[in-house]
């Protein structure tokens, strides 16, 4: 009888983040890696739950994010849980590529994830509002409409979009559900526009009670 099949390839849900209880870290701290906007916006979000004396935010070279991870794992640990989140505008000679791969390979546990939002964090921004079409695959059209819903709010995206948090919840975790369900298996990184975020703000919402 075959054994299950690797950590590794083992197939992602809309809450894996959430589900999956973490075996090889331990602590309460959690390790969060992320380029900005998307690490000011998280931070925030972490203050208002009253977790920031937990969490440790790093910025986030998608470059060097496997040796920027273990360090952090060697050095600043014991952690409770190890994000990291990434951007990727759907290159696939990107080096977000070779990262996911390797994280996969040498890092992923029950403990350490890698988010992606496709094509970059604006896309959950965008999903306060609306869901995305075909058009949001493209940066500088996803930039040009976060820009015009939020043009009449002022502040931080944190502060100009907190009211809708629950309608981006429920768009992400539907679209990322339909997503999966036509996305070939084993696809490493979403194949259309999406945002695999709503993992992480679901499990600080319940850290946070």
């Amino acid at each position: 009888m075959s054994g299950p099949p690797p950590r590794h390839a083992r197939e992602r849900t809309p809450l894996s983040l959430e589900r999956r209880p973490p075996r090889r870290l331990s602590g309460k701290r959690l390790l969060l890696m992320a380029t900005e906007p998307a690490l000011s916006y998280l931070g925030e979000y972490i203050a208002h739950l009253g977790l920031a004396s937990n969490t440790l935010l790093v910025p986030l070279a998608p470059a060097t994010a496997l040796a920027d991870c273990r360090e952090r794992l060697q050095t600043a640990g014991p952690f409770w849980r190890a994000c990291l989140i990434m951007d990727w505008d759907g290159d696939p000679a990107a080096p977000i590529h070779q990262a996911w791969q390797a994280i996969r390979t040498d890092l992923e546990t029950d403990g350490v994830r890698m988010l992606c939002c496709r094509p970059s964090f604006l896309l959950w921004i965008l999903l306060h509002f609306e869901d995305p079409g075909p058009e949001a695959a493209r940066p500088a059209w996803l930039e040009q409409r976060v820009a015009r819903l939020l043009a009449d709010r002022e502040g931080s995206f944190f502060a100009r979009t907190r009211h809708l948090l629950d309608e981006a919840l429920q768009r992400s975790l539907r679209l990322t559900r339909e997503r999966l369900a036509r996305q070939p298996r084993g696809t490493l990184l979403p194949a259309e526009p999406g945002s695999e975020l709503h993992e992480l703000i679901v499990l600080l919402r319940k850290s946070a009670r």
